[in-house]
């Protein structure tokens, strides 16, 4: 079976790599979709965010990263996969995604969308509170791997400051 998790993953975070890891261990086959939304501008482009996912999902065996425009029910329909993944860490993220799982299974009927809780440990993680911290410079090393806090520093011009 095969799976799209989909997300702006604007930079990816351990958060996102949690989820990432554990549907790598339940299917055979698990496509990352970065969103590339003209309407919002990132922080990071679309190419940088795929490159940073390519380069931590590299071990992964059944993780393939794809970019796609437009509606996810278009690309999963396109790429004949029928379950979307789609993780929460609060109840209120849960609502939102609540919502947008019957509006997709009433544009594609044959879509399944299961929503996973973030592991405890990551549930305060989300790229928005990267972005605020790496800003000011502080310690993003318990939300995002060595090699995306490289690129986050680097796009924020900051130094780590590795006080608590």
């Amino acid at each position: 079976m095969e799976c799209i998790y989909p997300g702006s993953f604007d930079p990816v975070t351990r958060g996102h790599l949690d989820i990432i890891s554990r549907l790598d261990g339940m299917f055979d086959r698990v496509v990352v979709g970065v969103l590339h939304n003209p309407d919002k501008k990132g922080c990071f482009t679309v190419e940088e965010r795929l490159d940073m996912l390519r380069e931590t999902c590299k071990a992964m065996r059944h993780v393939e990263v794809a970019g796609y425009a437009g509606m996810l029910v278009d690309m999963a329909r396109e790429w004949g996969i029928r379950v979307i993944v789609r993780g929460f860490r609060t109840t209120g993220d849960m609502e939102s995604e609540w919502t947008m799982l019957r509006i997709n299974h009433i544009l594609y009927p044959d879509l399944e969308t299961l929503l996973m809780p973030c592991s405890p440990e990551t549930e305060g993680i989300s790229s928005s509170v990267v972005r605020q911290i790496a800003s000011f410079g502080g310690l993003l090393s318990p939300f995002v791997p060595p090699e995306v806090e490289k690129r986050v520093r680097e796009k924020f011009h900051t130094e780590p400051n590795n006080r608590i």
